[in-house]
């Protein structure tokens, strides 16, 4: 019985079925009946393992899997073995790869080795080339009966012969039908057999090469790791970060915490910058952090004396338009940047900025009730036979998301009781179940290395914060003074770092804030006279559907494919971005608007006059500025399931807020910021 692979201390033996492993004391697997004698079973990474038949299973090896019904089998490759399965990779007479893993339980009853596997793959290429050429002589064999020349046929650049049509007994017509089915159906079907043919054989032939594919597999894990490592200490050495000083002033306290805040913030939806344009931009960070500085803003956003902020620029992807081919580079770098996550550490009066190689998650840290330590308590999603890090949850959520399926099964079932016309009035879809797809995070799954690995995978991605941490504690001046914390001893971290959960209390309670019901509300007291914002986008829209229909029917785009989706001709101011409505349709539910454009000609300014112009909008675009209250902004602001929907709402009611400070005019002629 060999050394632990973790630690190389050596398997005590208990009795003649059990064994502790001294290096996993306390863990559950440490005393285990083992119909597998096995290294730490706690570790996945290992290369084969000896079963209770004396049967040893080796990544590279073949042997053959019987089915279950045991009325079959297959021949695979084991291409990896974990703590408690055997995974196998093989080729099927249907011309197709599989792969399955099996439990270690049922390993002596479905697997058995196949020492000739090397001359069963070489059979079943000949078999299948074989066939090819069985399938080849029909075709020569048509060919010929139907009169085509087989040299002309069937040799590679030989010249096409002539056809010729047999003479004799048989009828022209009956040859001529004869032709035809050989064309549209014979030649077809022969020529997809050999083409299924010659892939079955090509997917044998590179079955030799499974075993070598599992094996550089194995190298490339060692070399994952590896990378994680390097990528470690560059985060610690600060080679792919640079910390800036913001703003000056007088540090925190030498004794407090940094208080590390949950949530990722987005700077755009914080500050509501460049609304108006889409949103803000990796350009306009200078612009952020002056905002980001002003006291009740930086009081706000970094409550404690030492504060540590994540900041993304932004959610969503901006839209942006290529005029010429070069803009698609400068869209995709800008795009890039976009994405770029910052941390923002507050020390007293102090503001740094510290940009890192890391991307953080929509959570800096997990809640404290999700941490669970049993790991019969968590389940994962193994939807195609994979497990995805960010679908590993509780016992709790799981039981959770069965207790909600199970009312939406049950008014499903009361819906399908009802009449045919109630049903009609209120249509419902069959619930879609979710909760089958997770299992239960136990040695009895083959998926439990998986899942112990995506809980690794999530544990590595937080410990990186701790590692950027400890780099700036001990590299730079961003928290100076501090005593000499070390982060990566639970005291060390207890007393430097807190965690704070704002995300979970960022969520608001009750329902979301509607914001087509709030516009409602406020434009049912729609009339004459009332002023309202939303129109100017209407025309811009307007107008650009004009210019592009323009440019298409003048055939001068020459191949271009910009077309603009707003649109602000020259000279024309448009309605304003606040207006106030000339006629109002109560039937159809839309405003008038009113304004002079300048009237030119090809050669310049007309001198004949303005242009008068009008656009009818229907409400549903428009928010009736006048029935707006100072400060509505701030439902939809508050609630953080709102605020990122900020360019959908903030356009319009940020410019209502600032025609009631008094800060906005009618008309046209206000400047885009």
């Amino acid at each position: 019985m060999g050394p632990c692979i973790r630690c190389d201390r050596p398997f005590t033996a208990i009795s003649d079925s059990l064994i502790d492993c001294r290096c996993c004391e306390g863990c559950e697997h440490s005393s285990v009946d083992l119909t597998v004698l096995s290294p730490c079973p706690v570790d996945s990474g290992h290369e084969q393992r000896v079963f209770s038949n004396e049967i040893t299973y080796e990544v590279g090896q073949w042997c053959w899997l019987l089915d279950k019904e045991g009325d079959g089998r297959r021949l695979g490759c084991v291409v990896r073995v974990g703590s408690n399965y055997v995974g196998l990779k093989g080729v099927v007479d249907d011309r197709s790869e599989w792969s399955c893993r099996v439990h270690f339980d049922e390993v002596s009853k479905r697997l058995a080795p196949a020492p000739d596997a090397v001359q069963v793959i070489r059979g079943k290429v000949d078999e299948h080339q074989g066939n090819v050429r069985r399938l080849m002589k029909e075709v020569q064999a048509l060919t010929a009966r139907l009169g085509v020349g087989e040299r002309a046929a069937l040799a590679a650049g030989g010249e096409v012969g002539q056809l010729v049509v047999a003479t004799g007994p048989g009828p022209v017509r009956e040859h001529k039908a004869l032709l035809l089915r050989a064309k549209d159906r014979l030649l077809p079907d022969l020529f997809k057999e050999i083409g299924a043919e010659n892939k079955a054989a090509a997917a044998w032939m590179k079955a030799e090469l499974i075993p070598l594919e599992a094996e550089s597999e194995g190298l490339l894990g060692l070399t994952e790791k590896i990378e994680g490592r390097i990528f470690n200490v560059e985060l610690y050495a600060g080679l792919c970060e640079e910390l800036v000083e913001v703003r000056p002033g007088a540090p925190a306290e030498a004794g407090e915490q940094v208080c590390l805040m949950q949530r990722l913030c987005y700077m755009d939806e914080e500050c509501l910058a460049a609304y108006e344009v889409g949103g803000m931009e990796f350009g306009d960070l200078p612009a952020f952090e002056a905002w980001l500085s002003r006291p009740e803003n930086f009081s706000r956003i970094f409550p404690f004396p030492r504060t540590a902020v994540a900041f993304r620029v932004r959610r969503e992807r901006k839209e942006r338009e290529a005029v010429v081919p070069s803009d698609l580079i400068s869209i995709m770098f800008a795009e890039k940047a976009d994405k770029k996550t910052f941390l923002y550490f507050r020390n007293g009066q102090q503001l740094w900025r510290l940009s890192t190689g890391i991307e953080f998650g929509a959570q800096l840290f997990p809640e404290a009730g999700s941490r669970v330590i049993d790991r019969g308590e968590i389940y994962a999603d193994v939807t195609w036979s994979s497990v995805d890090p960010e679908k590993i949850i509780s016992r709790g959520h799981y039981e959770d998301m069965v207790r909600r399926e199970r009312e939406e099964e049950a008014r499903y079932e009361e819906w399908r009781k009802k009449s045919k016309e109630e049903r009609a009035k209120a249509y419902m879809h069959h619930p879609m179940s979710e909760s089958h797809r997770y299992v239960r995070c136990t040695p009895e799954t083959v998926y439990y290395d998986d899942i112990l690995r995506g809980i690794a995978e999530k544990v590595d991605e937080h410990n990186r914060l701790v590692l950027v941490l400890q780099g700036v504690l001990d590299r730079s001046l961003a928290l100076h003074p501090h005593p000499s914390w070390r982060l990566w001893t639970p005291e060390g971290f207890a007393s430097g770092v807190r965690l704070v959960c704002d995300d979970s209390r960022a969520l608001a309670p009750g329902d979301l804030p509607d914001f087509e019901a709030y516009r409602a509300r406020c434009n049912a007291t729609l009339k004459v006279g009332s002023v309202t914002v939303g129109q100017e986008v209407a025309w811009e829209v307007r107008e650009a559907e004009r210019y592009n229909d323009r440019r298409d029917r003048s055939g001068r785009t020459r191949g271009e494919t910009w077309y603009p989706e707003r649109y602000r001709p020259d000279g024309d101011p448009g309605p304003g971005r606040l207006a106030s409505v000339v006629a109002w349709q109560p039937k159809s539910k839309r405003c008038s608007y009113r304004w002079d454009r300048e009237s030119r000609q090809w050669c310049g300014r007309d001198p004949a006059g303005p242009i008068g112009c009008a656009i009818s909008v229907p409400s549903s675009e428009l928010l009736n500025v006048d029935a707006y209250v100072p400060g509505d902004w701030k439902i939809f602001f508050q609630d953080p399931r709102t605020r990122a929907q900020y360019l959908k709402w903030a356009p319009l009611l940020l410019e209502a807020e600032e025609w009631h400070a008094g800060n906005r005019k009618l008309g046209g002629s206000l400047k885009r910021r």
